[in-house]
């Protein structure tokens, strides 16, 4: 067989970022403790194939669709993805699955719940592929590590390598790529060019001793926390950056890349 392929090689050699058609193979909705409700879409991508030769899946970011109180900004695009699906957003069933288990480091069967009118339908969908650093939450006054739960600030945890995620930023009819805004008021399809025009993969770049500084009284004055300047100056230093000299001589620098 042959192996060579130009509309492969095109997808191999451009950016992630933007219009994908897909099925939608989840789609988990959760509430937390707080109330929040979120949608999580598990989608295979049309035309794309994993490592192994199979269907590529990705799973995207949770979309938040209430804080516990009122509605979200992100909850008019979602209620725009089940307009133009005709999907009823009240129709809720479980569904048993495999998820990872973190503590036995195995898949394990759950039960979820999921929109069911969503499942299986075809859509397109702007998706920003994102790499940013992992976060951890510490007192700021000691730079102790603290739960979830406590009082703290959220810093970039540098010692970590970048999470790799996807972002969905907006539906559009499968087959004419019109928004369903686009859709009821007669308008051709263009919000998903402008769209691409303005968005890119996204690469999260560290910040310099004194921008860290400022992100983190910033994020102390919003919890409001003291800082001690001299501790987050000393919990900065610990981020020290590895030297190319000092690699290993065989290790892949090139790891981290999307892997399609």
């Amino acid at each position: 067989m042959s192996w060579f392929d130009e509309e492969d090689a095109k997808i191999e050699s451009g950016q992630f970022t933007g219009v994908h058609k897909c099925v939608i193979r989840e789609a988990e909705h959760n509430v937390t403790d707080t109330g929040a409700e979120s949608l999580t879409l598990r989608v295979e991508l049309e035309g794309r194939k994993d490592f192994y030769g199979n269907p590529k899946i990705i799973n995207l970011e949770p979309i938040y669709l209430t804080n516990g109180k009122q509605k979200t900004s992100s909850a008019n695009r979602v209620s725009a993805l089940f307009c133009l699906l005709l999907a009823n957003p009240d129709k809720l069933k479980k569904y048993r699955v495999e998820r990872y288990n973190f503590s036995t480091k195995a898949k394990e069967p759950k039960i979820v719940e999921m929109y069911e009118e969503l499942l299986n339908k075809k859509v397109a969908l702007f998706i920003q592929l994102r790499r940013t650093y992992r976060l951890k939450k510490i007192d700021p006054a000691t730079a102790y590590i603290v739960r979830a739960n406590e009082a703290g600030i959220w810093l970039p945890d540098y010692k970590k390598d970048k999470k790799l995620s996807y972002q969905f930023v907006r539906a559009f009819d499968y087959k004419t790529l019109q928004t369903y805004s686009e859709i009821t008021s007669k308008k051709p399809a263009k919000i998903y060019l402008e769209l691409a025009s303005k968005m890119s993969d996204y690469e999260e770049e560290k910040m310099g001793k004194a921008d860290f500084l400022k992100y983190a009284q910033k994020q102390a004055d919003k919890a409001v926390l003291k800082l001690d300047e001299s501790i987050i100056y000393s919990f900065f230093d610990e981020y020290n950056e590895i030297e190319d000299s000092d690699l290993p001589a065989d290790l892949d620098l090139n790891s981290d890349k999307v892997p399609f």
